[in-house]
């Protein structure tokens, strides 16, 4: 809840008619839209990033289990390479 809410300190009213009820806090949330649009665009790009992650390791997982045995000889090579640069 606290990506969509903000914290702030309750008006004496509020306050007292939180005691009559049990509520001995100070402070109360509230909704926030500013906090709530940042928090949305943040998991998109989270959705956006996991998404391609996918994508790629499905085409490995493909060029890994095709039949001809240079081509993954070959795939395998090339990540290799990529990890010692």
């Amino acid at each position: 809840m606290d990506n969509f809410s903000r914290k702030r300190l309750k008006r004496p009213r509020e306050f007292l008619s939180g005691i009559s009820e049990g509520d001995f806090s100070l402070r109360k949330r509230e909704f926030d839209a500013k906090k709530t649009r940042k928090t949305i665009k943040r998991l998109s790009k989270d959705g956006k990033l996991l998404k391609t992650k996918t994508e790629e390791l499905k085409l490995a997982h493909r060029r890994l289990l095709h039949p001809d045995p240079e081509e993954k000889r070959a795939f395998i090579e090339q990540k290799r390479r990529r990890k010692k640069d």
